[in-house]
Order: C-alpha cells, then structure tokens, then sequence
C-alpha cells in the first residue's frame, strides 16, 4: 500500500471510526481526455447540469467517463469502455448505413491509452452533496484518447472550417450529457468554468506535458490529488486498494454488503 493512502486510511479510520476503514474508498473512477486533433488541438468534454447531486459541481467541466459497477469489468479500461457506449449513444444520422456514434466510439475506443492512476481527497464541502455527507475519497484512471477533427466534423455533416462552438452543438445530438469542447487558446486564455472532482489537476498535468504551458483554469480548494504508481493496465482484482472500495462489485454478494454500501457517520 503506497504511503499516502495509508496516511489518509488513518485519517479516515480516527474520522469515521476504526470499523469503517475498509469502507475508505468509494469508488475507482475511469475517466479519459479527449483530444480532437487538428491544426489546434480540442478537447471535447461534458458539462455537468442543474440536477447534478454534487451542487457544488453543478456547471463544471468533467471528463468523460464513470465508476466501476460490474463483475465483468476486470481493467478499468473496460469501465472507460462501457462509459463511452452510455454516454455517446445517440446517432442523428447515418454514414453509408452505419450509425454515426458507432463510428465515433469505434475510433475512440481504438486509440486509448493509459496515462496514469491516481489518488483523490474530495472534502465534503468541496462536492456539496446533500446524499453523501462525507469526504469522497477514489481511485481514479486516467486515459487519453483521440479523434481527427476533420473525420468527426464528417461524420456530424459539418463543413470544413467550422468552430468549436459549432461542434459543440453538434455533438448534443450524439451525446447523453452536455457536452463542452475547450480550445487550446481558451485553455491560455482562461476557462470560464471550473473542472470537478480533482480533474482540474489533472488536466492541468497532461496540458503542460504535452503542450507546455500550464492552462488557466481556476482550482476548486481543498481538494488532494496525487498520482500513485500503478497503472490503469492493472486489473482490479490485482490491487491493494481493492480491501477498502465502499462499491466494490467483487463482494456484491457479501454478508457484510449493507456495511460497504451505507456512508460512513463521522464520530
């Protein structure tokens, strides 16, 4: 177990009381980046919505993607997977009779790769959920992945030359959320909304690694991220940090079930 979740195992544990320490983790996240290349690189993106129950997260930009919840998904790249099916699962049209969100999953899913695993401390009052009065506390994989610009504008019957704000409103009719495409000029001149969950962090680490320069884009305080060593080509079953996940679909089945599935009362 790396140091530093078993520095925030303790803290938990003399929180929330010593019983409920294998209950720390509630969930591991599978989110990823997607990069519309071009002659300026996008980034296509959703957008969280009144209805959201994390309020405080309400109009913030997210990365696509989700949590573990199924036996089968033994990688998280198969949460990531199965994510984006969900979510762009709509298809206005057809191109040579084949709908055109398969295509877009097609090419999104080909070209994924694993950037990194890490580990994130949400305060309960950073996510402002009114269902879960307690800090969050998850693993998440991180992914990048791509799409030609020129082929997506294509397949959505755009013309050539169009804007990102253009695309946008295109991608409404593919995708199940909001969906939000950043510019790189926008990440240097400042984005106008926050990133949830910690993933401001971690756009702001691939961003300057692939591009060199840190984006502007206004942190939310009091949230911890930290990139662990392992890697999201690591399948579940092989973690330390399986023992302690709140929603852990391998012990679905469990005596101890209503344990792991109830939020922990502070003490």
């Amino acid at each position: 177990m790396e140091s530093i979740l078993e520095e925030y195992i303790i803290k938990f544990g003399q929180k929330y009381g010593e019983e409920r320490k294998q209950t720390f983790l509630n969930n591991h996240a599978s989110v990823a980046e997607i990069e519309i290349k071009g002659e300026e690189t996008w980034y296509w993106l959703e957008r969280k919505t009144e209805g959201y129950p994390p309020k405080k997260f309400v109009n913030t930009h997210c990365f696509m993607g989700g949590n573990w919840i199924h036996q089968w998904e033994l990688y998280p790249k198969d949460v990531l997977i199965r994510q984006f099916k969900e979510e762009i699962c709509k298809s206005p049209r057809e191109v040579k009779g084949e709908p055109v969100n398969e295509m877009i999953l097609d090419e999104l899913c080909k070209n994924i790769k694993a950037l990194g695993d890490y580990f994130i401390h949400v305060p309960e009052e950073a996510h402002g959920n009114p269902n879960q009065k307690y800090d969050y506390d998850f693993v998440c994989s991180f992914f990048g992945t791509e799409i030609s610009r020129d082929y997506l504008g294509s397949l959505l019957g755009l013309r050539e030359g169009f804007s990102a704000g253009k695309l946008r409103d295109e991608l409404e009719g593919v995708q199940k959320f909001q969906p939000a495409v950043l510019t790189l000029q926008d990440l240097k001149n400042g984005v106008d909304r926050q990133f949830c969950w910690g993933y401001d962090q971690l756009m702001d680490e691939y961003v300057y690694g692939r591009h060199g320069f840190h984006p502007k884009i206004k942190m939310f305080e009091g949230i911890f991220v930290r990139k662990l060593e392992t890697s999201p080509e690591l399948t579940y079953a092989e973690r330390d940090t399986l023992q302690y996940c709140r929603l852990n679909p391998y012990r679905e089945h469990a005596d101890n079930h209503k344990l792991f599935n109830t939020p922990p009362e502070k003490h």
